[in-house]
């Protein structure tokens, strides 16, 4: 009777060069810091952060994936990426909230206007006499 022999699996590439250990990607660290920085950024920054994190991420993990003897670093660049939209969710937010506190300051200030203008003030007399000054 025969026995089977075990089959040895295909190679899947060329071995990677005596001695030479894959690197991590130069971008999946750009992203990382970017996403950081967008998250924890300050005015503008964050955006633009946010956008470099998103960008650097993507390309980092498409060369990643072609070169995966050659470069690590996927989850690095998958943080970057998750920063980033973070970032870009938060900047957003930020600009609806500035947005509808402006608009109510605004139609406060006309209320307070047409109080002024109208002479019913009521008990806000001392208040407006401020807002007189710059008017």
């Amino acid at each position: 009777m025969a026995v089977p022999q075990p089959s040895s699996p295909a190679p899947e590439g060329p071995p990677p060069p005596p001695g030479r250990r894959p690197e991590t990607s130069l971008l999946a660290i750009v992203s990382l810091v970017a996403g950081i920085l967008g998250v924890f950024g300050a005015f503008v920054a964050p955006v633009l952060a946010s956008i470099v994190a998103i960008v650097t991420g993507h390309v980092a993990r498409g060369r990643i994936a072609r070169e995966p003897e050659r470069l690590t670093g996927d989850g690095v660049a998958l943080v970057g990426l998750i920063l980033g939209y973070i970032g870009i969710a938060m900047s957003v937010l930020t600009l609806l909230f500035l947005g509808s506190m402006f608009a109510i300051g605004i139609r406060m200030m006309y209320e307070i206007w047409q109080q002024l203008e109208s002479g019913t003030s009521g008990g806000w007399t001392e208040s407006l006499s401020l807002i007189q000054l710059f008017v």
